[in-house]
């Protein structure tokens, strides 16, 4: 009798665990699901390859999906070969590519993202009515106006921007503003100097994906030349992202402002320099224009 006294207990014991952990498995599932929605700050409209957050609300790295929710300083990456784009509630856009790690905060009614180590970041406030001020590194934040697009990456402790659309605003270090337009561009150092990009990429933007109807499709260049000493562009494609294995070198009159490649199907990488009438390149290796296409 004692026996079965005893097993009786341990099972309704046991029957009182299983619910009580039954019951917090779903006040997390959807009690605090519902929390992280009502504090949404966008969510993922896109991803290619290996990208997660840092939840901030479960203290855990997951694996970032479409549709997912974004809210208050929650971390995001991507990995190698890797994008994400994120909508935020005001329909600006940030594509997260490869290796960059980036967290959004909300205040004032405005949106900041915040940029940690190098990487890059693409922007566009083209569907808002609102300001984005982006964050990158130990660098000034620099303010994107409404209806506008830029490229932003952080290599060798040097900030490059590259204007798509619009207008990009910046702080250098005496106060005083300083804005690019469409087609322009510019270098930060580490002491807030700028230095004028002498041409700018406009197309393709850095991340550039396309299902191409046939093997073999045609990618358009175009660019803007802001340096009369500019005499030719240079367009190197490679299969991998150190330039090793280099398959199109292709140099073209900066004056025609656009150019198209024949590429195949596959991933690519892009970069683009500038070179004056005496040969010479007039941006170092770490301040090449760069981008992938990826041809599916």
């Amino acid at each position: 009798m004692k026996n079965r006294s005893s097993r009786s207990i341990f099972t309704v014991a046991l029957l009182i665990l299983i619910s009580v952990v039954s019951l917090f498995i779903m006040y997390r599932k959807f009690f605090m699901s519902d929390a992280a929605s009502a504090n949404a700050l966008g969510k993922v409209i896109k991803t290619e390859g290996s990208c997660y957050k840092y939840d901030t609300f479960n203290n855990r790295w997951v694996r970032l999906n479409e549709s997912d929710v974004i809210t208050e300083n929650d971390i995001l990456t991507s990995e190698s070969v890797s994008e994400s784009v994120i909508c935020l509630n005001d329909g600006s856009r940030l594509c997260v590519e490869e290796n960059a790690r980036v967290s959004v905060t909300e205040d004032n009614d405005s949106y900041h993202i915040k940029m940690n180590g190098d990487g890059t970041v693409i922007a566009d406030t083209m569907m808002s009515e609102k300001e984005l001020f982006l964050q990158c590194g130990q660098f000034n934040e620099v303010k994107l106006e409404p209806k506008s697009a830029v490229s932003l990456s952080v290599r060798n402790h040097k900030l490059t921007a590259a204007v798509y659309e619009g207008c990009l605003v910046t702080v250098i270090s005496d106060g005083v503003e300083n804005s690019a337009g469409k087609g322009s561009g510019y270098i930060v150092n580490e002491e807030n100097s700028i230095q004028r990009l002498p041409v700018v990429v406009t197309s393709p933007v850095s991340e550039f994906w396309k299902n191409a109807i046939d093997e073999e499709c045609r990618i358009k260049f175009e660019w803007t030349k802001n340096n009369n000493s500019i005499e030719y562009i240079r367009i190197e494609i490679s299969s991998d992202s150190a330039f090793k294995s280099v398959i199109k070198t292709i140099f073209v009159d900066a004056d025609k402002l656009n150019d198209e490649v024949l590429l195949s199907q596959g991933l690519w990488y892009w970069r683009l320099c500038s070179v004056d009438a005496e040969g010479k390149i007039k941006e170092p290796s770490e301040k090449f224009q760069s981008g992938r296409i990826h041809l599916k």
